[in-house]
């Protein structure tokens, strides 16, 4: 399989963010060397990310996941 990166929106402390989520036979975040995960303040900023990387981003499928209400904040 190969690994397919999409746009992942969450919302936050009432703030929503963007990671880069990926697909593959395991599925993930994006993460530097460092294991540092990748956040980004608006699409924009994560697809300029993308392609100045080389990277192509699967913007098919972008829901937002909710953690306030998840985690009740």
């Amino acid at each position: 399989m190969t690994r397919e990166y999409y746009v992942c929106q969450y919302k936050l402390k009432n703030k929503n963010c963007y990671l880069i989520w990926y697909s593959d036979d395991i599925d993930g975040v994006y993460k530097n060397s460092d294991e540092v995960i990748f956040a980004f303040n608006s699409k924009f900023q994560l697809t300029k990310y993308a392609d100045e990387e080389g990277g192509v981003i699967n913007e098919n499928s972008s829901s937002l996941h909710d953690l306030d209400m998840t985690l009740n904040f």
